[in-house]
C-alpha cells in the first residue's frame, strides 16, 4: 500500500490524515495536536511546546514563521517525515515513532540515523536543495569549504 493524504472535515476543523500501510499521522491543525496510530493499536500524540530549545531547533531547519507558528511547524512535521520516510525506505512504520508508541528501544545505529535524516529532510523541504548545495548541511549558514583539493568550489 502506498501512502496517501486526505484532508478531513472533523466539525468545522480541518485536518490532515497521512495514511501508510501499518500507521496513519492525524495532524489537527485547529488544536495543534498530532496523532501517530498504528495499526497495532499503540498511539504517540504530539504537541508543539514554546520551551527556547525547540525555536531554535527550527530555526536552522528553515522555519521562519512566529515561534508559536515554527514550533508548530516544526511538530506538525516530524512525525509526517518519519513516516514518509519509513514508507520510502520499504519498512512497515517510522521505527523511533513505533519505538516510543510501544516503550521499547532501538538499536542505538537507528536512532542516530532518524534524527539525522528527518532534521534534513525538514531542512531540505523548507530551504531547498540549491540553498544546501551553496551552503552545505551546516546550521551556521557560512559557505562550505570545497571537498576535493584544488577545487574551487566551482564548477
Amino acid at each position: 500500500m502506498h501512502a496517501t493524504a486526505t484532508m478531513l472535515s472533523l466539525d468545522d476543523t480541518r485536518a490532515l490524515e497521512h495514511r501508510s500501510e501499518h500507521c496513519r499521522v492525524l495532524i489537527d491543525s485547529r488544536n495543534c495536536t498530532l496523532m501517530t496510530r498504528f495499526e497495532c493499536g499503540g498511539e504517540v500524540v504530539a504537541c508543539p511546546n514554546l520551551h527556547v530549545e525547540s525555536v531554535a531547533r527550527a530555526r536552522p531547519l528553515g522555519y521562519r514563521e512566529s515561534d508559536e507558528a515554527t514550533v508548530w511547524a516544526r511538530t506538525r512535521d516530524n512525525d509526517v517525515v518519519h513516516t514518509v520516510m519509513a514508507d520510502a525506505q520499504g519498512h512497515p512504520w517510522p521505527a523511533t515513532l513505533h519505538a516510543v508508541a510501544h516503550e521499547y528501544r532501538l538499536v542505538p545505529g537507528v536512532v542516530v540515523q532518524r534524527e539525522r535524516l528527518v532534521p534534513f529532510a525538514r531542512r531540505l523541504q523548507n530551504v531547498g536543495l540549491e540553498h544546501i548545495l551553496r551552503r552545505g548541511n551546516n546550521d551556521s549558514g557560512a559557505e562550505s569549504a570545497p571537498s576535493c583539493p584544488g577545487s574551487t568550489g566551482k564548477s
